[in-house]
């Protein structure tokens, strides 16, 4: 049985989740240790299993990757995705990262 007490204070419709990517993107060594891809794609994947499903992060910059940027996705997955995106740009793979979730999370707001 899920011990309810923690949600007490969450209105209905709000998510846990709600918020915690943007602090992430504002201040990401609150939450890894070094800014390169192994420890973000590890805080990407506990961060999408502790949602129970609620945030696909992963799936959202991979789409996104290949509708706007025409980058498909290939054995190495997302992140290998966002290091194309890098190459492309000339940044680091973390500023890349960065960039795209940022506009992702712009589309949803508007």
């Amino acid at each position: 049985m899920k011990n309810r007490s923690l949600n007490k204070h969450r209105k209905p419709n709000e998510s846990r989740t709600q918020g915690s990517h943007n602090t992430f993107l504002r201040r990401p060594l609150m939450y890894v240790y070094r800014l390169d891809k192994e420890q973000i794609v590890a805080f990407i994947a506990g961060f999408e299993i502790g949602s129970e499903g609620k945030f696909n992060l992963s799936e959202q910059v991979s789409t996104w990757l290949k509708n706007k940027h025409k980058i498909t996705k290939s054995n190495p997955g997302w992140p290998g995705q966002i290091q194309v995106y890098a190459d492309r740009k000339s940044i680091s793979w973390f500023d890349a990262f960065s960039e795209v979730v940022s506009a992702i999370l712009d589309c949803k707001v508007q």
